[in-house]
């Protein structure tokens, strides 16, 4: 990455690098010290970094922000060549899924901000590892997700919006989507456990990349002008 730094002018982060950082204080996760030492010296070289929270790492002010020198959101508004675009993580978008709106509004509520400034490391640490799981088992709930995130792009494409890019579903890919008339694209980054991927934008133009050049085996289209 530090290779193609002077290539690259600004760099989204659609969520869930840091996993188990929920507001926690920085000696609690010293295994991500290389990470935000890397992000540090890419900001430090003139790269612009966007970090957007995810469902594995929320909270992060003031400690992300000072590493990195960015800010942190939750979402975000960008133009990409003229395009106006959306960018946020994407979870807690299925109205069925109940249970896991609850819980998203709990652990982002003050309440819980002052619950990790209080608790001691150790238990923050055993109740970010029981998060953590039952967030992972949303995984393999793929269709729901990707019907969540289209009828999402769909409604703000509706709004006015070109491009609605997201994470968190695990499937790279881009999908035209149209509502009222009004065409746009629905962009998924896709993820760095299995699919290894990320999204790379030349003149407005979205293309899904992988880190190691290896052909991408997309469920929906990797390339905009191919769809």
């Amino acid at each position: 990455m530090e290779a193609k730094a002077p290539e690259v002018e600004n760099l989204f982060i659609a969520g869930d690098l840091l996993d188990l950082w929920f507001g926690m204080k920085p000696i609690l996760v010293r295994e991500y010290y290389p990470v935000l030492r890397l992000l540090r010296r890419l900001s430090q070289s003139g790269m612009k970094i966007h970090y957007l929270e995810g469902n594995h790492d929320f909270n992060l002010h003031p400690y992300v922000e000072d590493a990195l020198g960015s800010e942190v959101s939750q979402e975000l508004e960008w133009s990409f060549g003229g395009r106006r675009a959306l960018l946020t993580h994407g979870d807690g978008l299925d109205p069925g899924d109940v249970k896991y709106r609850i819980l998203k509004r709990i652990v982002r509520s003050p309440f819980f901000r002052f619950l990790t400034a209080c608790l001691p490391g150790s238990a923050m640490w055993r109740l970010g590892l029981q998060f953590s799981t039952v967030s992972r088992s949303y995984l393999g709930r793929d269709r729901p997700q990707l019907e969540a995130q289209t009828a999402f792009a769909q409604d703000r494409v509706r709004a006015g919006y070109d491009v609605v890019i997201l994470g968190h579903a695990h499937v790279p890919g881009i999908v035209p989507v149209e509502s009222n008339g009004r065409k746009g694209l629905y962009v998924n980054v896709g993820d760095w456990l299995t699919n290894f991927t990320y999204v790379d934008v030349q003149d407005g133009r979205f293309t899904i990349k992988t880190m190691d050049g290896r052909p991408l085996d997309a469920r929906v289209s990797a390339n905009e002008e191919v769809v």
